[in-house]
């Protein structure tokens, strides 16, 4: 019994949390060996934000963390992600409130009747709207609040877990790094490379459909497979809680006029989020006020005294504060970096090399280039305003266009955000309390499969130009 135990313990999954602690010492122990320096910042009128100056780093004075300054750079994480946890956490308890009534289960219960048992086709049809949601806004964070949602259908229409994250996650990411107009990463690398905004547009929407329709198919396919035999599923093992919903709860669901009108919030919220973020520039505050006021409209229909208006908070809460506290504990490996002073080191050392390396293989290195640096800076507007004043004039070096720069550099930011810890699939897998190692023996080989086809596509648009220039 004891040996079986022993076997047991070695062949669990570290935790999340733990997997983050060893990426944040990790970076303490970087602190200690890379040496300190910074570039010179300058504000960039027409990017509106404080960039780079290329040609300007020096060494400065070496500032290693040391393990008691490494647990205050955690909590300093918390500091700076408060904004999009406190989202995450009302958006959280938004959509628990919507099960909680047991509306999801009475829209599933009319959803089977309408479509007649062909239920598969609502996978394709979400994924397409957040990578349509993903490839315009970047609104990727505003997502993380749907995922318990999409996770209930999932389960309820006889899929796991994985995809009803995929229906969300992979399909928002997917459309964020096959960007084609989103400001906060294409808008500012064109404008700090000084391209027209949004140019090359057409060649970027030929890389989403192409790549977006392999995701969808890959997605698919793995749901199939679970449908047609449980025990394929990845996350088989794994208590989801109040997110999952059984085939007893949806046949005693009612589809009355609360139910439709508290469904119906989630639309409203839904559309509210795309409209603010496209066009009224809403930020967190905003979100969060948008959430809060749609649980409690929702409480209100459903016929909840004050009290169990508090209780539902409460409970709610608690369900959600596993991925809130990800995403703050997340932003401590930054932290830790910048108290290091060792950033801009690194940038500068990666940088190197590809100034002297041929035309054909320059371009494919800068992705890869990229993709390291994201680990470090997980923030794609960070990045583009930190990496793109360097890259820029080292792909006129280089000899590749300034346009290929930014297709380099929206693949290496955004692809990655699927693969390193430091990123936002920590965050959005521990919301949906799937282990991160699940995740990746899910994607790993989409993930090949869809950086060969980044690969690709910055191969041709090297061969071809890709301009103006």
């Amino acid at each position: 019994m004891k040996n079986g135990e022993i076997k047991k313990r070695k062949l669990s999954q570290p935790h999340a949390y733990f997997v983050l602690f060893l990426v944040i010492c990790l970076a303490m122990v970087m602190t200690w060996v890379i040496p300190a320096g910074n570039f010179t910042r300058e504000f960039n009128e027409a990017a509106n934000r404080t960039l780079v100056v290329p040609g300007t780093y020096a060494q400065v004075a070496s500032t290693p963390v040391n393990p008691i300054q490494m647990i205050t750079c955690i909590f300093k994480g918390f500091e700076n992600a408060s904004q999009t946890v406190f989202f995450t956490f009302f958006a959280f308890v938004y959509i628990n409130t919507i099960f909680k009534t047991g509306a999801m289960a009475g829209a599933l219960k009319a959803l089977i009747r309408v479509t007649k048992g062909k239920t598969h086709l609502i996978i394709p049809v979400f994924m397409i709207f957040f990578m349509v949601l993903g490839t315009t806004s970047g609104t990727v964070e505003a997502t993380y609040g749907m995922i318990p949602a999409f996770i209930g259908i999932a389960v309820a229409l006889g899929y796991d877990a994985m995809v009803g994250l995929c229906m969300v996650e992979l399909a928002v990411f997917t459309g964020f790094y096959c960007s084609t107009m989103n400001p906060f990463t294409i808008g500012v690398a064109q404008t700090v490379s000084e391209l027209p905004m949004f140019s090359g547009m057409w060649y970027r929407a030929i890389v989403l459909v192409v790549i977006g329709t392999i995701t969808i198919w890959y997605t698919m396919r793995y749901a199939a497979k679970v449908k047609a035999d449980p025990s394929k599923s990845l996350v088989a093992d794994i208590d989801f809680g109040g997110m999952a919903m059984d085939t007893s709860e949806i046949e005693n669901a009612q589809w009355t006029w609360r139910e439709m009108c508290i469904v119906g919030s989630f639309g409203v919220a839904v559309l509210g989020m795309v409209v603010g973020s496209i066009w009224l520039g809403w930020g967190t505050y905003h979100y969060v006020t948008l959430f809060t006021c749609m649980m409690l409209l929702c409480c209100v229909i459903h016929g909840m005294t004050p009290n169990e208006i508090c209780e539902n908070f409460v409970s709610s809460a608690m369900t959600g504060l596993f991925g809130c506290f990800i995403i703050g504990m997340s932003r401590g490996v930054l932290v830790v970096l910048e108290e290091g002073n060792i950033i801009d080191s690194i940038i500068y050392y990666l940088s190197l090399p590809l100034s002297k390396i041929p035309t054909w293989l320059g371009a494919e290195a800068l992705m890869v280039v990229q993709q390291l640096i994201n680990f470090l800076i997980p923030s794609g507007s960070g990045q583009a305003a930190t990496t793109m004043p360097i890259m820029a004039p080292l792909a006129d070096i280089i000899g590749i266009n300034r346009q290929v720069g930014v297709l380099c550099f929206q693949f290496g930011d955004g692809w990655s955000n699927l693969l390193w810890p430091t990123c936002s699939v920590i965050a959005f897998t521990g919301i949906a309390h799937i282990p991160y190692q699940r995740w990746l023996k899910f994607w790993w080989k989409l993930g090949v499969i869809t950086l060969a086809l980044c690969a690709t596509f910055i191969f041709i648009a090297n061969a071809i130009n890709l301009g103006p220039f």
